[in-house]
């Protein structure tokens, strides 16, 4: 049977205000998590908007000189925001708490992009063109890196089985 036409809505539901949004290409700064949340790094903080009541929160708030938060991503369940920072490190942050679970060290530069493989997996991927797998239960989290890029890793994303990155 054929489908009917799609409507596609002409006007914005709602419109965000993100001053201090940096303009690289190569950061991963927005990110919708299953618990219908939305983070938003807004230069050296984050933000959240809850879209059921219009509310807006702040998570983080980098206190370090001249750093920014380089990228965000929800866990599979919602409840935790992993946070790169331009200061090479991966911030996990539990959000019904608002406070930071701890900080994973490992880059040589700024952590532009992030995935979950499953709720205690962690990939980040830097500027130093190193991808690096942390399992966040254990204190020296990095138990696996590739090193196979001369450039920027600024996008990764593992399959919904969690075989393939």
């Amino acid at each position: 049977p054929k489908r009917p036409p799609r409507t596609i809505p002409t006007a914005a539901v709602k419109t965000l205000d993100a001053p201090d949004l940096l303009n690289d290409y190569y950061l991963n700064l927005l990110h919708w998590g299953s618990s219908n949340i939305l983070s938003i790094a807004l230069g050296s903080a984050v933000y959240l908007w809850h879209p059921d009541d219009g509310r807006t929160e702040s998570i983080v708030e980098l206190e370090a000189p001249n750093a920014y938060v380089s990228s965000v991503q929800w866990s599979q369940d919602g409840k935790t925001l992993s946070v790169g920072t331009s200061y090479n490190t991966v911030q996990l942050w539990d959000v019904s708490r608002m406070s930071m679970i701890r900080e994973m060290t490992g880059h040589q530069s700024r952590v532009s992009c992030l995935s979950w493989q499953s709720g205690d997996v962690l990939t980040s991927g830097g500027k130093d063109a190193m991808i690096l797998n942390h399992d966040v239960r254990v204190q020296d989290s990095c138990f696996a890196y590739f090193n196979g890029h001369t450039q920027e890793v600024c996008g990764l994303s593992w399959s919904p089985s969690g075989d393939t990155l």
